[in-house]
């Protein structure tokens, strides 16, 4: 894995000003609920130890929250990228041990593409694992049975994981969800799957 040296450095040293230039920052996101909502205007929500946690907030309150929880996003993204140079650098210019076997490709991928990379593993073995398990079934049963699999545990996951985080980003103002609009996707993303299906079988 060698590497670049000084265009590694130049990167890294570009995302440590941003890191500087954050301001402050949260977890968790942001709700307005409008008047008449039975419950508190504006509202910030968090995990707690493995529970979902709320608290009511004031729009200046809000308004800041909201601000911190996107600097925090754009951290996150920073923080992975990082990581990644940081194993390049380790893995591609430090004298390195001797190794029966070459070190994985995953060591100089960010944490979302190393992600990745394990769900689809993870839906090749499931269907090979189907597969196996048929038996004697027909060839069309298994191709049908491994192909539900691999888009249910593969490709769905995957691709419904980044959709989800996109809807929630393209219908947010301030931190405020036009929630008409963020179920409205699902709902055509289910009926466009049901159309599939009544054309193709």
């Amino acid at each position: 894995m060698k590497i670049k040296r000084a265009a590694l450095e130049a990167e890294y040293a570009r995302l440590q000003t941003q890191l500087a230039r954050a301001g402050w920052i949260s977890q968790g996101y942001v709700q307005d609920r409008g008047p008449g909502a039975g419950g508190p205007h504006y509202q910030w929500t968090r995990k707690v130890r493995g529970k979902t946690v709320s608290v009511a907030l004031s729009r200046e309150q809000f308004e800041a929250l909201a601000q911190a929880i996107q600097n925090w996003r754009h951290i996150e993204h920073i923080l992975d990228r990082m990581q990644q140079l940081t194993r390049r650098f380790i893995f591609g210019t430090l004298p390195d041990t001797r190794r029966r076997k070459p070190l994985s490709k995953t060591v100089g991928m960010s944490n979302t593409m190393a992600s990745t990379r394990r769900i689809a593993v993870t839906a090749w073995r499931s269907c090979v694992a189907w597969r196996i398990g048929l038996g004697r079934t027909t060839t069309s049963a298994r191709i049908s049975l491994s192909l539900i699999i691999l888009v249910t545990a593969g490709i769905g996951l995957f691709l419904g994981t980044q959709l989800a985080g996109f809807v929630m980003d393209r219908y947010s103002t301030g931190g405020k969800f036009d929630w008409t609009k963020v179920f409205l996707v699902p709902m055509f993303c289910t009926l466009a799957g049901l159309l599939a299906l009544i054309v193709a079988f």
